[in-house]
């Protein structure tokens, strides 16, 4: 498929984007294809300002955030979503972003892309569980009982679930 639109003389951006959530969602994460790709929409995105749209660059963490990424590239990617990206990522592309952490273990980055959400005032349960998920696999429970004591002097509402993933992970 890359082969095809790297052979028309105007793809859509669209497609290309596609192409960088379908690489994210492999597993592990398809670091190869997905280079290949940026590396198009980068050429292709040069003459407005170079700027990706939000949801490649979301894939971009993504597919770096996984065990076969590269894990600066991933804080890279994120910093440009924050810089020059058209728009903030949606509340569930910032799950994506943070889940996506997991298997790798990268509680740098998940604690960065969380931090950065409740600085904006966009943390949500579905978020802070992610965020304590990853932690739970690195096994940072000082850090899973850090965020639990951040969000009780807010108004935030926990569930059972919540609850119960906090309980497993601190």
């Amino acid at each position: 498929m890359l082969e095809l639109l790297e052979g028309m003389e105007e793809a859509p951006v669209e497609a290309f984007t596609l192409l960088l959530e379908w690489a994210a969602r492999q597993n592990p994460g398809d670091t190869e294809m997905a280079s290949r790709v940026e590396q198009q929409l980068r050429t292709m995105t040069s003459c407005n300002g170079g700027a990706l749209p939000t949801k490649a660059c979301v894939a971009l963490v993504q597919v770096h955030a996984s065990v076969s990424g590269n894990q600066a590239k991933a804080h890279a990617c994120f910093k440009d979503i924050l810089e020059s990206a058209e728009e903030e990522p949606t509340d569930s592309a910032l799950v994506g972003m943070i889940t996506s952490c997991i298997e790798a273990k990268n509680s740098d980055l998940a604690e960065h892309i969380y931090s950065w959400a409740n600085g904006k005032g966009r943390c949500t349960p579905q978020l802070l569980g992610a965020a304590v998920k990853v932690l739970g696999a690195a096994k940072q429970s000082d850090r899973i009982c850090q965020l639990y004591r951040n969000i009780q002097d807010k108004e935030f509402e926990l569930d059972e679930v919540l609850y119960g993933t906090l309980i497993k992970h601190a």
